[in-house]
């Protein structure tokens, strides 16, 4: 296993005749560690999370994934591995919410029981805060 789940080297990107999203990004975080990016609107949150998803190529620098530069991944795997939490229009209304947070391991072959215990560990903190929500097993 890599020593680190996500390390940026150097990061920078740039859009067409704006200031750059990301200059020299350079950090590093621990597997079980959790990392916020906190900023105002255009401070280059979004673009660095793409930037690990490989939405976006930087112009510079690497990102490693998991010990590998994000273009040496599959980009579909690389997305799965990850903790990317689908929002807004990728969500499915006509689904419950822990449908929904089975997605990903529906679509990378996970047996139901399988699914369903993930599904129930990732919602485990939010049931100790949340006094009734109908679709929470």
């Amino acid at each position: 296993m890599a020593e680190l789940a996500v390390e940026f080297r150097g990061v920078s990107k740039g859009y067409d005749g704006g200031a750059p999203a990301l200059s020299s990004l350079t950090f590093s975080v621990d597997f079980g560690e959790t990392l916020v990016l906190l900023g105002s609107s255009g401070s280059g949150k979004t673009t660095t999370l793409r930037t690990v998803n490989h939405l976006v190529e930087s112009d510079s620098g690497e990102v490693i994934v998991e010990g590998r530069e994000v273009r040496a991944w599959d980009p579909v795997q690389l997305r799965r591995n990850g903790g990317y939490v689908i929002q807004d229009v990728g969500l499915l209304p006509h689904w419950s919410v822990i449908e929904n947070i089975e997605l990903v391991p529906r679509l990378e072959g996970w047996s139901q029981s399988c699914r369903r215990e993930r599904a129930c560990e990732l919602l485990d903190p939010v049931r100790t805060r949340v006094a009734s929500v109908s679709d929470l097993p």
